[in-house]
């Protein structure tokens, strides 16, 4: 029981910061305010993917 309930703590907090950060950008969106996606490129390389193409 210990663990299924640090885990769901664990997606708690993140759900509230993903809702958060969502908020923010729906409130600057419709204040026309310009996002940024400059750390959102496609072609940047992500820091976690497998080298060797598996998954």
């Amino acid at each position: 029981m210990g663990q299924q309930r640090s885990l769901a703590k664990a997606f708690g907090c993140a759900r509230v910061v993903f809702n958060d950060a969502l908020r923010a950008r729906r409130e600057a969106f419709e204040a026309g305010q310009r996002i940024s996606n400059a750390n959102c490129r496609s072609d940047s390389p992500r820091p976690n993917a497998r080298r060797n193409g598996s998954g």
